[in-house]
């Protein structure tokens, strides 16, 4: 039997930790990995079968990558934005050739070989008012790029 004194109010407990959930929503929601620079990637090692590959050797058995971010829905809750890129021999010859710079470009040309890029799906959130444009902004790799996109729907 429980006495009086270790009793839960359930309504309190609820109200009490709402702040804390939407601190963390907020919180979760802005983490972002961003897109690594052509330096960082030569020293990237990868271990697979006992031996370490660099990322440049990496390119020859890459499939693909999903990234994912996510981000506030409107209404409530967090709803993730996608990014797809597909290996082709255009991403592993900029990975081999050290010029992953390129990589935003060719996923974005590339929608017809399934790749998805993050800025076009931002945009198709903010279209469907899955997402609030103020909310998606800080998360396009391309500003200028993602407003275009917005505009375009």
């Amino acid at each position: 039997m429980i006495s009086q004194n270790h009793m839960f109010n359930f309504n309190e407990l609820k109200e009490k930790t709402k702040g804390v959930e939407e601190w963390l929503q907020k919180e979760l929601s802005v983490i972002r990995t961003g897109r690594a620079t052509p330096m960082i990637l030569d020293f990237v090692q990868v271990e697979a079968y006992d031996q370490k590959m660099s990322i440049k050797e990496l390119a020859n058995i890459l499939v693909g990558v999903i990234s994912q971010r996510l981000l506030p829905r409107s209404g409530g809750g967090l709803i993730p934005a996608v990014e797809i890129m597909s290996s082709n021999n255009a991403v592993r010859n900029v990975i081999r050739e050290g010029r992953s710079y390129e990589l935003p470009n060719i996923i974005h040309t590339s929608g017809s070989e399934g790749m998805i890029a993050l800025d076009k799906y931002l945009a198709e959130l903010v279209r469907k008012g899955l997402v609030k444009l103020e909310e998606a902004m800080p998360f396009a790799n391309n500003q200028d790029l993602f407003k275009s996109l917005v505009k375009r729907y």
